[in-house]
């Protein structure tokens, strides 16, 4: 009887052995598991900033859209512009010759 009182205490005790370690490995796990999830809850109020950002960036672009701030110019008007200049102030190659001509 005694030894079989032996025999269970020393089962007993490599199945307590046996639990400490799953439990050791399930704790892990549940750390690895809320650290997921709080990066999960982090990026999704992140991702909610975005979108409210972008509901107002969309709003403002309508606004913008709406009236024209810079008016469109054919490229080839500032060429005009920039000869009239030249030949206003008489810039030759950057120096310039006389007093502007009136």
């Amino acid at each position: 009887m005694q030894s079989e009182l032996k025999a269970r205490y020393v089962e007993l005790k490599a199945e307590k052995a046996e639990l400490k370690a799953e439990n050791i490995e399930r704790k892990a796990k549940i750390a690895e598991l809320k650290a997921i999830l709080r990066l999960f809850v982090s990026l999704r109020f992140r991702m909610q900033k975005i979108s409210i950002l972008e509901k107002y960036a969309k709003e403002i672009s309508k606004e913008i859209l709406k009236e024209p701030i810079i008016e469109h110019r054919p490229p080839f008007l500032d060429r005009l512009e920039s000869d009239a200049f030249f030949q206003q102030h008489k810039i030759i190659g950057g120096a310039r010759k006389s007093a502007p001509v009136s």
